[in-house]
């Protein structure tokens, strides 16, 4: 009998090829060229491969990694550490921090390594890590193993990345950026954003795996600026090899090496293929580098005169344009792939073009010709942030429901008061109204909120609770048994209190994009997100039941840390001022940092006149722990560490509150 599990997961599989989100590998039968040879038998010209110099099959670095096989042999059965480092591995990474003009250089397995390791190395929950909206997923994946605050800006937006540097609340910062962007070909200012981060102290640590055009001279132009750098890259692109690397001062590779587990705990490259990237270089720096690079250019200005990457993004919007034009153009012998979500946002299906220097002059023709065919393709322009096309919003959209919902709290009592901005409508507030905000992601704000809900439920008070925004992963997306969705915030909460999901969150405002909400929202195509708006929203919800009196207490959940971008116009410390509750809960992780972090969070909220009550999640009594609650408390802090010492401070009942040791 087949189980349950299986079941689940061969539904899921079919449900991807329902919704055009199957992918099939493309097998070829021929060494990876301008020109291949597909596992049936087809020839096409190649134009998704990043082999953007055309080295991958280079007579030169086919010979190297054969002379590099022979001399070292091909497995090392080894990590660095134990016995995995061969002369071949050193002298690639000295030659590359030459190339680079850094103090040292570290490889690792992949590029995707490397970023999976940097970040970790590098950072602590004390610090920031600040992200470009469409960075590569290797570097999302590197910057949650780093534990540290993470808050992500729009694409290229330096204003807003200005600003998260200037109202950070942490010991350090990074700013994590790709050079060239995978989806979309477009180059990050690295002047521009070099200056910013000198102006804030923060490291910039610079992915620059689909740099082609010229030399890697990014991190030049950025110490330039006053800015210290860490490059990752890869081997695998313009150097035709295998391997990724993290370059920069020798502390920084020397963390690396002793902490990265992407680093520690995976076998050595084998020496053919660093024999191999060594032939690269070799090429890369001299004068046939510069007539493959200008070759590459020629091309570029060929298909799309001006663009500043050999990457070319043809947005087509849906997933079936996207793949009936990849089709259409295999027919005319063009290998050109779809992407589809989850790599590119929802209505930004694209073909992405990759071109080489490899290809010949009649390939580059055939390839435009075949593009001026293609119906309403709407190309990116040069340095132009990615726009997603844009489709009707959804039912309860913001557009559609705002008049509603300002018709709801007319109905439902009257008159919006306003008490430091939108509250709620009279005669529906709640008796007692709490937000939950947090220090950071991940201290466990849903939890203590759900698990703060049932408690109070068990007194015999009757509670709701409201997520006005969430943005999650497309992987929490679970249907139970009665076609709920349940593994979001909201969802809990909803669960908690037994609640319609969608009053606890309303459709308009999931995104199914892991940033923050406004930024998720620009990433989807969707509406604006504005302070008033979601103030107003959880204002007309509470009489949404149909209760005849109004709830004891409201909770409302913000996202993120309480200076995570709430809105486009304001941060949680905004919303919750809005909001104008009774009682803040600030949850904070009981571990290293709590201190730091909850007087950070603490001056940010300081403005407001609600009960602000701390409680410290995860608190086991350690002896560290201890003394961060009695620091706290000697600071004038309401602390609590357990749910039911929390649930008495806020009661509707409750008096004066008093710490809680």
């Amino acid at each position: 009998m087949r189980t349950a599990i299986l079941t689940d997961l061969a539904e899921r599989a079919a449900g991807l090829v329902d919704e055009g989100l199957f992918k099939h590998e493309r097998v070829i039968a021929s060494p990876q060229s301008a020109h291949i040879r597909l596992a049936n038998g087809d020839e096409v010209i190649n134009l998704c491969a990043n082999n953007y110099l055309g080295l991958a099959d280079h007579p030169e670095i086919v010979a190297a990694a054969r002379d590099g096989l022979d001399r070292y042999g091909f497995g090392m059965a080894s990590v660095r550490f134990i016995c995995g480092t061969q002369t071949i591995h050193t002298t690639l990474e000295n030659r590359l921090a030459d190339f680079l003009g850094t103090e040292d250089a570290v490889l690792f397995g992949s590029c995707f390594d490397a970023n999976g390791g940097v970040f970790e190395a590098l950072l602590d929950e004390r610090d920031a890590v600040i992200s470009d909206a469409l960075n590569h997923a290797s570097i999302i994946d590197g910057i949650r193993a780093a534990r540290a605050q993470v808050e992500v800006y729009p694409h290229l937006d330096l204003e807003a990345l200005d600003h998260a540097l200037a109202t950070r609340a942490t010991r350090h910062a990074i700013v994590v950026t790709d050079l060239v962007f995978s989806m979309d070909g477009d180059v990050v200012p690295v002047a521009d954003i070099a200056a910013v981060c000198a102006a804030h102290d923060a490291l910039l640590v610079l992915d620059e795996a689909h740099a082609a055009l010229g030399p890697h001279g990014a991190a030049a132009v950025a110490r330039a600026s006053g800015c210290e750098v860490v490059t990752v890259g890869t081997l695998s692109k313009t150097l035709g090899s295998l391997g990724g690397f993290v370059a920069g001062s020798r502390d920084v590779v020397d963390l690396c090496i002793n902490t990265a587990r992407s680093f520690i705990f995976t076998t050595a490259p084998p020496p053919s293929t660093a024999a191999a990237a060594l032939a690269a270089l070799r090429i890369v720096r001299s004068a046939e580098g510069d007539e493959l690079r200008a070759r590459l250019r020629q091309h570029v200005e060929r298909i799309r005169p001006g663009h500043p990457s050999p990457i070319v993004p043809v947005v087509l919007g849906s997933e079936a344009a996207a793949l009936a034009a990849s089709n259409a153009l295999l027919d005319q012998g063009l290998l050109v792939p779809a992407i589809r979500p989850p790599t590119v946002a929802v209505g930004t299906s694209r073909l992405r073009v990759a071109l080489s220097a490899a290809h010949t002059k009649n390939d580059i023709d055939r390839l435009a010709t075949a593009l001026e065919a293609l119906p309403t393709q709407t190309p990116l322009t040069t340095q132009t942030p990615l726009t997603p096309v844009i489709t009707p919003s959804p039912p309860g959209s913001v557009a559609q429901n705002r008049g509603l919902l300002r018709g709801s709290a007319q109905q439902n009592g009257g008159v919006v008061r306003e008490a430091g901005g939108l509250a709620t409508a009279d005669g529906t507030r709640p008796v007692r109204l709490v937000v939950v905000a947090g220090t950071g992601t991940e201290v466990g704000k849903t939890w203590v909120a759900a698990a703060l809900i049932r408690t109070l439920l068990d007194q015999g008070l009757s509670v709701a609770a409201r997520k006005p925004a969430q943005s999650f992963e497309p992987g929490d997306l679970v249907p139970d048994a009665d076609g709920h969705i349940v593994g979001t915030d909201a969802d809990h909460l909803a669960e908690a209190t037994g609640e319609d999901p969608l009053i606890v969150c309303p459709p308009h405002r999931r995104y199914e994009v892991p940033m923050a909400p406004p930024m998720a929202a620009d990433v989807l195509g969707r509406d604006r997100i504005e302070i008033d708006d979601l103030a107003l929203e959880v204002a007309a919800s509470w009489g949404a039941n149909g209760a005849a009196e109004p709830f004891d207490l409201g909770l409302v959940e913000l996202a993120g840390g309480t200076r995570s971008p709430a809105a486009h116009d304001g941060d949680g410390v905004k919303l919750a001022r809005a909001l104008a509750p009774d009682v803040i809960v600030l949850v904070a992780d009981a571990g290293l940092g709590t201190i730091h972090s909850v007087r950070a969070a603490l001056d940010g909220l300081a403005g407001l006149t609600a009960r602000t009550v701390v409680h410290l999640n995860r608190y086991e009594g350690t002896e560290l722990q201890r003394r961060n609650r009695d620091q706290l408390i000697d600071d004038g802090c309401v602390v609590t560490t357990s749910i039911d010492a929390l649930a008495d401070t806020i009661t509707p009942g409750a008096g004066a509150v008093t710490a809680t040791r």
